[in-house]
């Protein structure tokens, strides 16, 4: 079984009214402060296999924090340049999946416009879907190759802790 949690999905939208120039993702305007942070953790399995990744993006970059196991160590950082081209679409995935509705739409509330901070999701299996659309999301904003190497780090920490 694959457990998926989404820690916590905070995703500041700004304000919704329409800035010339600002890009949209069909027929939506995109706030041009658009920005956030995903926390994503694998779920509760054993200490060499649990890992923990946030992901904050901004206007021009993508920082991602990867932490093995469930100790308090020295996150591994990855940052990356990210353009509008990048974000908008990522705006327009985010809201297909229903993340900018209404609070009925999702497990969880709205808080201030366009600010999305549900806390803990996906004990459904609506909110489960959920969370694998927005982690998916928000991995796509970082090249494979970054992605690639974090896995084959925790791979070798994992190969490394006593079992």
């Amino acid at each position: 079984m694959r457990a998926v949690f989404l820690v916590v999905l905070v995703l500041v939208a700004g304000c919704a009214e329409r800035h010339a120039g600002a890009p949209e993702a069909d027929g939506q305007v995109m706030p041009a402060d658009f920005a956030g942070t995903v926390e994503y953790a694998n779920g509760s399995v054993p200490p060499p296999y649990h890992f923990r990744w946030r992901l904050t993006f901004d206007a021009s970059t993508a920082v991602v924090e990867w932490r093995p196991g469930y100790g308090e160590s020295t996150p591994w950082r990855e940052s990356v340049d990210i353009n509008a081209e990048q974000r908008t679409a990522l705006y327009g995935r985010l809201r297909d999946l229903g993340v900018f509705g209404p609070a009925e739409a999702m497990d969880g509330g709205m808080a201030g416009g366009m600010t999305y901070d549900p806390g803990p999701l996906g004990a459904s299996e609506r909110g489960a879907r959920l969370l694998d659309g927005v982690a998916d999301a928000v991995r796509e904003l970082v090249p494979a190759e970054v992605w690639d190497g974090l896995k084959a780090r925790q791979d070798d920490w994992s190969a490394r802790q006593p079992k």
